[in-house]
């Protein structure tokens, strides 16, 4: 990670290469926020990094506003202080038809060239070509010792007593993290569509315990999943491993070597490994077929996996693997004569990542409890294969009374998009489908304040799904809400769009057109934030164009003009979106 950059000799080193992805509304990531806070000092001249030779690549995804904006950000701060461009900035795209390598690849086969021609190899000296197998990253330290280890999972009749808390003193929300989370009790795990309704959203509910962690309207929970038994006996015995191995250690054979494996509560059972770290569930990128060709002993099966690993291939392995979304697992079993040695796990797959979902209540009203709402991830692939989220569908299977697994791995860090600290500004929220669990946490919280005597703002929340009975969710809730304020004396309205409920479909930006007068009033007469929340696809840019219409409109400007209205909205955070893909 960027932030373990000896910053003293970054000036110093000859050739460096960045590869960054973006997050929230534009951040840097949690990795990189160091590295970014010391580029971004005022005391750094303008030839700070002349000696540096540079290239940036990000990963980004188009769908969102803020596309690789840190990519771009870092690219043109490296150039203000002096560095030297080696091939322009790439920028990697989820939403291309190859993923990030539709842009990785020329990007890369371009910056080969210009490096050789710069900075030519010794005589004599040639790159390692593709058919020689590299070393693997780390060696895997296996034990004689055949005690049974259990220290990943819960055994003990009171979980929460072998639970690690923070020391006194210690912030709870510093302590708990990805490489040690706090096992959250599940209380509630509840289907809030219809049954026979296609989409299966959740209400999951989650019992903080001993653990003082606390929250604040718009903060994010980060849960861990882990792969199922069944998923894992079937990977274990496809690669002929011996479940009950006890891995005593993991060492980098590279110095240079900076991945972290706190996570991974050392001794462990290679069951235990395979269950709770590898993400055998995940789609698989180019380089994994080129590494996997070297363990392939059916001369055909080689030459496939080979096939698949070059440009040539890559129309083919489009077909075969992104399209169909398939899995790790899957190309295991569809090449039997792979043969992989143990060493080489951590080169092959990789680590299961957190989860990350808005917390949809406020600690206030429900201290020492947090809640999700997610929508259960399902679908078909173009050749009818049914798919399943990894996080979402452990989650839904999780037994309530059954205390081994009925634990959740989660600690909480902020958000990108906050409940404004004055409450007595208004705020407007556009939040379909699962997009209302923010705002579900930001109206809990101006309730609770409103019932203990506080002056708050007017809100509006303008709600969408497809239909009223099978998907309108926290119905009866936010009716009591609305009307609970309302006999306080309160404004909050409350607005439902439902798609497929009349021949000619009605979403959220047709309904924000109907309270048009009143959207303007509060932005513009009492300074009210606009949120929106939901979906990455075409919603958000729709809402956008609805808010534009209405500021035109009632503000009397043309739409070019209502555009920049919304661009200084944001810049001084009155406009915020939340949108994921």
């Amino acid at each position: 990670p960027l932030n373990n950059c000896d910053l003293l000799n970054l000036p110093n080193e000859k050739i460096v290469i960045f590869v960054t992805s973006t997050t929230g509304q534009g951040e840097v990531p949690d990795n990189m926020k160091s590295f970014w806070k010391f580029l971004l000092r005022k005391s750094l001249s303008s030839d700070s990094l002349l000696k540096v030779n540079f290239a940036v690549f990000g990963l980004g995804d188009s769908s969102y506003p803020k596309f690789n904006f840190v990519g771009k950000r870092l690219h043109r701060r490296l150039l203000q202080l002096g560095a030297q461009e080696l091939i322009e900035r790439g920028d990697g795209d989820d939403q291309h038809q190859f993923g990030v390598d539709g842009a990785l690849e020329p990007w890369l086969n371009k910056l080969w060239q210009v490096l050789l021609e710069k900075f030519p190899l010794p005589l004599n000296t040639q790159p390692i070509p593709n058919n020689i197998l590299p070393q693997p990253k780390y060696a895997i330290k296996i034990s004689n010792n055949s005690t049974t280890i259990s220290n990943l999972t819960f055994l003990a009749s009171d979980p929460e007593s072998i639970i690690e808390l923070p020391p006194a003193g210690v912030n709870p929300r510093e302590f708990f993290c990805k490489n040690k989370p706090y096992w959250a009790k599940l209380i509630k795990n509840e289907r809030i569509t219809a049954n026979d309704w296609h989409q299966d959203v959740r209400h999951i509910q989650l019992d903080l315990g001993f653990s003082k962690l606390n929250y604040i309207p718009g903060e994010v929970v980060c849960i861990m999943p882990n792969n199922s038994k069944k998923i894992t006996e079937i990977i274990i015995n496809r690669l002929n491993f011996d479940p009950n191995l006890i891995i005593e250690a993991i060492e980098p054979l590279n110095l240079d070597e900076t991945a972290n494996f706190d996570a991974i509560k050392l001794p462990c059972s290679l069951e235990q490994l395979f269950e709770f770290y590898f993400d055998f569930q995940g789609t698989p990128k180019r380089y994994f077929f080129q590494l996997l060709s070297h363990f392939a002993s059916a001369e055909h099966e080689k030459e496939k996996l080979q096939f698949f690993a070059s440009v040539e291939g890559q129309n083919e392995l489009r077909e075969y693997c992104h399209k169909e979304k398939r899995t790790f697992l899957e190309v295991f079993l569809d090449f039997p004569s792979v043969n992989i040695p143990i060493n080489y796990i951590f080169d092959l797959i990789p680590a299961i990542q957190p989860r990350f979902f808005s917390i949809s209540s406020a600690n206030n009203p429900n201290p020492n409890i947090i809640d999700v709402t997610l929508a259960i991830v399902k679908f078909k692939t173009p050749y009818g294969r049914i798919r399943t989220g990894l996080c979402s569908s452990w989650l839904s299977k999780l037994d309530l009374n059954d205390s081994q697994i009925n634990r959740i791995p989660i600690w909480i860090r902020e958000g990108s998009t906050k409940l404004i600290a004055d409450n007595l500004k208004p705020i407007i929220m556009v939040g379909p489908g699962t997009g209302l669990a923010m705002f579900r946490s930001f109206i809990q919280e101006r309730a609770w304040l409103a019932s203990q005597g506080h002056r708050i703002g007017s809100m509006m929340f303008f709600f969408g799904s497809r239909s009223q009975t099978k998907d309108w969710l926290y119905a009866n809730e936010f009716i009591k809400i609305s009307n609970d304020l309302k006999n306080l004396g309160f404004e909050f309205d409350y607005i439902t769009a439902f798609s497929q409920d009349q021949f000619s479909k009605i979403y959220v930006q047709n309904k924000m057109i109907e309270y048009s007068f009143k959207i303007w009033q509060l932005i513009d007469q009492q300074c009210a934030t606009f949120y929106v929340s939901g979906s990455s696809g075409r919603m958000p840019s729709a809402v956008r164009t609805s808010l534009c219409e209405i500021i035109s409109k009632h503000g009397s400007m043309t739409i070019e003009d209502a555009d920049k209205y919304v661009r200084q909205l944001e810049l001084k955070n009155r406009y915020s979106t939340e949108t994921w893909s």
